[in-house]
């Protein structure tokens, strides 16, 4: 993990490998998809296709994911996906055990986990990034 006198800041991680026994279980809800799409469409494209789906949808947890920013954006890259947020557009943030959630709304809303960007401390040093992001975001607003 580099620091912020470096402009960049980032970190991997893989909640699949940090839960092993949640990703068998993981993994038998995706063999279970498949089993009852089967047996109820009797098609094996479209088993494959709502079990695709829904492995896209849980990728955050399979798949390792790349979290960093630097002066203008934070992202998290997960498989060939990246999401990416200028700090223009963040206004707040909000913390719990596992991350920090940056949101586009000054106040607390219903859409943020739609809008904003959830970035886990995973493999990265907690309080850094906390400090990072939250001087980030006040001298973006000094700055406005």
């Amino acid at each position: 993990m580099k620091s912020m006198s470096d402009e960049t800041m980032s970190w991997n991680g893989w909640l699949a490998a940090e839960k092993p026994a949640l990703t068998v279980f993981a993994f038998l809800v995706l063999i279970s998809v498949w089993l009852l799409t089967f047996m109820v469409m009797e098609s094996i494209v479209l088993s494959f296709l709502l079990t695709f789906c829904v492995f896209v949808y849980v990728s955050e947890f399979f798949l390792p994911v790349q979290y960093g920013f630097d002066d203008n954006h934070v992202w998290k890259k997960i498989g060939p996906v990246r999401i990416r947020k200028e700090w223009k557009q963040l206004r707040s943030f909000y913390t719990d055990k596992n991350g920090i959630l940056l949101s586009p709304f000054s106040r607390p809303s219903r859409l943020e986990t739609f809008r904003g960007i959830y970035i886990r401390f995973a493999g990265g040093d907690r309080e850094r990034i906390i400090q990072s992001i939250n001087d980030k975001l006040t001298t973006d607003r000094s700055d406005v």
